[in-house]
């Protein structure tokens, strides 16, 4: 099962493995043009491990809309 969540910029960053894409509080982590971050680099920016030594992002649960937004992308990806 997907884990439902999406992560929100807490405070702001340079992102040194993204280009030195630059975030500001209430973006959205990542950008839609990136990579998926590795868990490693999530837990980087969620925790302490991090130039700022703080956390930068936070996890906020997806809507109701969101998810059913992912799962007919998921659809039409499978049957492709």
């Amino acid at each position: 099962m997907t884990k439902h969540v999406k992560y929100v910029v807490i405070k702001d960053f340079k992102d040194l493995k993204d280009s030195d894409k630059i975030y500001t509080e209430g973006d959205i982590y990542p950008r839609s043009e990136s990579k998926k971050p590795t868990k490693r680099r999530l837990s980087e920016l969620l925790g302490e491990s991090n130039k700022q030594g703080r956390p930068v992002i936070k996890e906020v649960p997806l809507t109701k809309d969101e998810i059913e937004e992912l799962e007919e992308e998921q659809e039409l990806e499978d049957q492709e």
